[in-house]
This record gives structure tokens, C-alpha cells and sequence, in this order.
């Protein structure tokens, strides 16, 4: 009972080609992988309890070598995948580490555009208060400021406009009397 379990009617001279071996050391036990041989499974089955001790270790050996195997074959697989995964996990890092830094630009563009639009407004209303200041309207004398000179721009331009006009028909009317005396018609 040390290798196994073994299952044996009770008339033990006639039954004994129909009995069963069954293995702890089976792979499904071990590892919890099916992994054995057809030709494993069937000598398995045909083994019996009474069969040469030789048989019983070969057939263990064949079993455990399989899993050696079938185990041997995963480790190598897993550890493919797992190498290509991490390659592809650094690849995707450095594509990430490079995104974050163009990030990182954009945002240091855009600050800086902000700023630049912020200084061109400051820019733009003092030029307008500039422009307002040199083209606003003068405020209009008061009459009733003592202060003033002239009560009125309007009737003083007036009043001069007149004696403008007076002056040039007086220095007309002067040339015409004069030519005239100068003719003797006077």
C-alpha cells in the first residue's frame, strides 16, 4: 500500500486479471495536468496486482517522466509569454512616459498663450483708453462761468467774421475811389 491503492475482490485466485492498479502518483493527482500516454493508460489498465515489481516502477517512470516533461514545456512557454509580455509592458511605458511629456508641452503652450493673450488685451485697453483720450469730445464752455473771457465762442467768431468782411469792402470801395480820382472823374 505504499504506491498506491489497490482494489481486490474477494475471491482473490479467479478475479485477479480484472483488477485494477490505481496510482496516487497519477499526473492528475500531481499537477492536476492529464498529460499521459495512450499506451501508458492501457498498460495501466492492464497491469495487474500480482504483476513484476520492475513493471510497476517502469510504468511510474514513464508517467513521472511525461510530467517532467509536459511540466518542463509549460515552464518554457510561461516563460516565453512572460518575456513578451514584459517587453510589451516596457514598450507601452515608454509610449506612455513619452505622451506625459507631450502632455506636459501642451500645457506649458497653452499657459503660455494665455499669458500672451492676457498681455495683448492689457495692450489693447490702454490703447483704447489712449484713443478715447485723444479723440473725446471737449467739454463744452459754460455761459455762466465768470471765468470765461468770451460768453460765447460762436458770436465771437461771428462778431469777427464781420469786421472781416467790413475791412476788404472798405479797402474796395477805398481802391475804386481812389482809381476814380486818379481818372479825374472825381
Amino acid at each position: 500500500m505504499a504506491f498506491g491503492c489497490f482494489t481486490t475482490p474477494k475471491d482473490k485466485s479467479k478475479h485477479a486479471k480484472d483488477e485494477e492498479y490505481s496510482s496516487p502518483l497519477h499526473p492528475s493527482n500531481l499537477t492536476g495536468i492529464d498529460v499521459q500516454p495512450s499506451e501508458v493508460k492501457e498498460k495501466q489498465k492492464k497491469f495487474s496486482l500480482f504483476g513484476k515489481k520492475n513493471k510497476k516502477i517502469s510504468l511510474m517512470k514513464a508517467t513521472l517522466d511525461q510530467q517532467a516533461k509536459a511540466i518542463e514545456e509549460l515552464t518554457t512557454t510561461m516563460n516565453t509569454e512572460k518575456t513578451s509580455y514584459e517587453a510589451e509592458i516596457a514598450r507601452l511605458q515608454a509610449r506612455l512616459k513619452t505622451k506625459e511629456e507631450d502632455i506636459k508641452k501642451l500645457h506649458a503652450q497653452k499657459t503660455e498663450m494665455i499669458r500672451t493673450r492676457d498681455a495683448e488685451k492689457a495692450m489693447i485697453n490702454e490703447n483704447m483708453t489712449l484713443i478715447e483720450k485723444i479723440f473725446a469730445p471737449t467739454p463744452a464752455q459754460d455761459t455762466s462761468d465768470p471765468s470765461s473771457p468770451t460768453p460765447d465762442v460762436s458770436k465771437k467768431a461771428k462778431k469777427k467774421n464781420s469786421m472781416l468782411r467790413r475791412k476788404k469792402r472798405d479797402q474796395k470801395n477805398e481802391i475804386h475811389v481812389a482809381s476814380e480820382i486818379d481818372d479825374g472823374v472825381a
